[in-house]
């Protein structure tokens, strides 16, 4: 079996150990750069995205700030970074084997891969020509493209680093918030997102009576006073402020900043205790805006939580910022794609003694 591993590329050896009497040991590590996953995430400011190889090695990056989420614009902007990433890959000789995109929308596969995302203003946008179409014509194999719910695409992450670190948490609601506030539930290490697929709207649960429009178009959402535009706008920072805007005024300090967090605050313990009442769930994982602001939100949330979920006085609950460093939703889907790989041995390719040769690669930068 070992023999197989290492004909495939999926594993390699290392340097053998002589520990004792006996054969030495030969140590063995997931293969440097004999596969690539690539994974995407795109919210309402932003799009990035991310290479890694089986090891789990980022080996590229891409940022971009967006200003118009026009679906048009948007999946014209996908394709072509797809494309440029792909033809990068095969250039470096690296087998592009999964490509997966992060989005926070609820999906409707029974009408050919219709997404709704009120975040980005999309209706029953069409993304059938992600799975259609191919690029035959440039000379590139054809990789079929998946779509992940944002926040499960950050928990992924979330998960292959504890995993990694040795940190397991097998129980846990993952929050990601930005312009949205989305989660993933995780149940015995196994993901739950509902019959279909779409559960996790955490940012339209309602916390309170308000006069401020959700992107739903409601009053009284969880994001409406917890989402980015709501700490932009409670903190008197104008139209044209950006939530990097709103973190410097916390830190200085600002009273209205100051009052915006806290509210945030609470309406997120409001929500987070009623999750607790009903499916009992010991852990909280923090990601996004809440990462970045953790310490001037936990003592308001974790009060709100003891004052209303019912089992606070017997239970521990706690809440915890996320480990993973910059963009989880990007890393996550690229992860998640590869372990779909790993997972079904029939796509693995044999190897050239060349390509089971690791030698180091020239950046493919973040021009991607």
């Amino acid at each position: 079996m070992v023999d197989s591993l290492i004909e495939y590329g999926i594993i390699s050896e290392l340097h053998s150990e002589i520990t004792g009497s006996g054969r030495p040991a030969v140590p063995l590590t997931p293969s440097l750069h004999t596969y690539a996953s690539i994974g995407l995430s795109l919210s309402k400011s932003n799009l990035e995205a991310c290479v890694i190889d089986i090891s789990g090695n980022i080996l590229s990056r891409y940022y971009e700030q967006i200003n118009d989420t026009n679906p048009t614009i948007i999946l014209k902007k996908i394709k072509n970074i797809i494309y440029s990433t792909k033809q990068k890959l095969q250039k470096a000789n690296l087998p592009t084997v999964s490509i997966s995109i992060a989005i926070s929308g609820l999906m409707n596969t029974t009408e050919q891969h219709k997404i709704s995302s009120p975040n980005l203003k999309w209706n029953h946008v069409d993304l059938s020509d992600f799975y259609n179409k191919n690029d035959k014509d440039n000379n590139l194999e054809f990789i079929p493209i998946s779509f992940i719910d944002l926040a499960a695409a950050g928990a992924y992450a979330e998960i292959y680093l504890r995993n990694k670190k040795g940190n397991t948490i097998p129980n846990f609601l993952y929050i990601h918030s930005g312009n949205s506030i989305d989660t993933a539930l995780i149940k015995n290490n196994t993901f739950e997102q509902g019959c279909n697929n779409w559960g996790g709207k955490f940012g339209h649960v309602f916390v309170s009576s308000g006069k401020s429009n959700c992107s739903c178009g409601h009053t009284g959402c969880l994001e409406s006073f917890a989402g980015s535009r709501a700490l932009i706008r409670e903190g008197k920072l104008g139209e044209n402020a950006s939530i990097n805007n709103f973190y410097a005024a916390l830190f200085r300090n600002e009273p209205a900043a100051t009052r915006a967090a806290n509210i945030a605050a609470e309406k997120l313990g409001i929500a987070i205790s009623s999750f607790i009442n009903i499916f009992d769930m010991p852990v909280f994982i923090f990601d996004g805006i809440y990462s970045e602001i953790f310490d001037s939100v936990k003592d308001k949330i974790i009060e709100t939580i003891k004052e209303r979920a019912i089992c606070s006085n017997w239970s521990s609950i706690e809440i915890m910022k996320s480990i993973v460093p910059g963009n989880a939703s990007a890393l996550g889907a690229a992860w998640k794609g590869m372990n779909e790989f790993l997972n079904t041995p029939e796509l693995w390719i044999k190897k050239s003694k060349e390509a089971l040769s690791y030698y180091p690669i020239q950046s493919m930068s973040s021009d991607i």
